[in-house]
């Protein structure tokens, strides 16, 4: 099944749970017009003279399922005569496919278009005044919940990220389930500093965000190492040193996490606390250790973190850097007196999960 045999099944089980009824095989047949022969996720091909021809033989079906018609062509590269046949015959909405519905029946088009770079499509419903990119898309399954355009454009040009603020996206809108990565579009790309995801695609979205007016709130500051930004959030708000985000992460988490060693210093002199735990009892040890920070590491030690707070799984800072084989960071560990013997709740000592080239751990 291609794709979009795979979304017509889908908005096909959506307009029967809607409107009480099946599709005439004439409104399947239309459908089938408007998108068909997917190649892959994001390009498909359409018929526009068979949708006239099957309009002059039914002029019903705009009334009937042009919106469900153009939902399904705005989805695809390719399909642009189609959405603009629509749009001409008065065709100004899309079918919700969402409200009310079960995810697996959920289909959201200017979703779909934005993460596939479908611009032309998207431009033009925008300008026909179909809908904007201020769009926020329901659960995905495997991603958080209550996402705008904005979270799709981390780590892609930024063109993407310009498209969907010029177009109404707003990066203020919090999204949910994302865990430590933060809850805004900002956060989520600051979230990948120090890691094989930040790159120059990553910093130009956040200069784009902060350019057009995202909120620049203190756990992103210390994910950037922008001290002088700590500082100005600090000053105005003695609390913000203490600030509790998504998941419970502190700005120490966020600091430690990215290996922003200057604010980590920062925060320890001026009181930030040192074994501060989230949701799942994760201290910013464990965020240093899992990606390699040791200098933040042998900060965080010398004002008297615990070398061996374990999470609810049990699992040490140890355990986090042999897990993910950051050898150094586990080399650090060990030398600042870190256990090497304790278990997680499955059991495992660092020993068990360290990867091969952890090679002090297996001595």
């Amino acid at each position: 099944m291609n794709d979009t045999e795979y979304l017509l099944e889908k908005m096909t089980r959506a307009f029967e749970m809607r409107e009480g009824r099946k599709l005439t095989s004439l409104e399947n047949l239309f459908l089938r017009a408007t998108a068909h022969d997917a190649t892959d996720l994001s390009h498909a091909s359409c018929d526009v003279p068979r949708m006239k021809a099957l309009l002059k033989e039914s002029p019903s079906l705009l009334e009937t399922v042009g919106s469900v018609a153009l939902s399904m062509a705005a989805s695809y590269h390719g399909t642009l005569e189609a959405v603009r046949f629509l749009l001409d015959r008065g065709i100004n909405r899309f079918y919700d496919c969402e409200t009310g519905l079960d995810r697996k029946h959920q289909h959201e088009p200017v979703t779909k278009a934005f993460y596939h770079g479908n611009f032309n499509t998207l431009r033009t419903v925008f300008e026909a005044g179909v809908t904007d990119a201020s769009v926020i898309s329901t659960a995905h399954v495997g991603w958080p919940a209550n996402t705008s355009l904005l979270f799709w454009a981390v780590g892609r040009p930024v063109e993407y990220t310009e498209f969907a603020l010029e177009y109404g996206a707003d990066p203020e809108v919090p999204f949910s389930g994302n865990g430590e990565r933060g809850n805004t579009p900002l956060q989520e790309a600051a979230a990948r500093r120090g890691t094989e995801r930040w790159n120059s695609m990553v910093a130009d979205t956040v200069c784009a965000l902060l350019e057009h007016g995202a909120f620049y709130d203190i756990f992103t500051a210390c994910g950037l190492n922008d001290l002088e930004r700590v500082r100005e959030l600090v000053g105005e708000d003695a609390t913000a040193l203490m600030q509790r985000g998504e998941a419970k992460m502190t700005p120490m988490h966020w600091a430690a996490r990215a290996g922003s060693a200057g604010c980590v210093k920062w925060l320890l002199r001026n009181g930030a606390e040192v074994d501060a735990e989230t949701v799942t009892k994760r201290t910013p040890l464990h965020l240093a250790a899992e990606r390699g920070q040791t200098e933040p590491i042998r900060l965080l030690a010398e004002h008297g973190a615990n070398l061996n707070v374990q999470d609810k799984k049990g699992r040490t800072p140890l355990h986090r850097a042999a897990y993910e084989g950051r050898l150094e960071a586990a080399e650090v560990l060990i030398e600042l007196g870190a256990d090497t013997k304790l278990e997680t709740k499955n059991g495992k000592t660092p020993l068990q999960v360290a990867r091969q080239d952890c090679k002090q751990l297996k001595e």
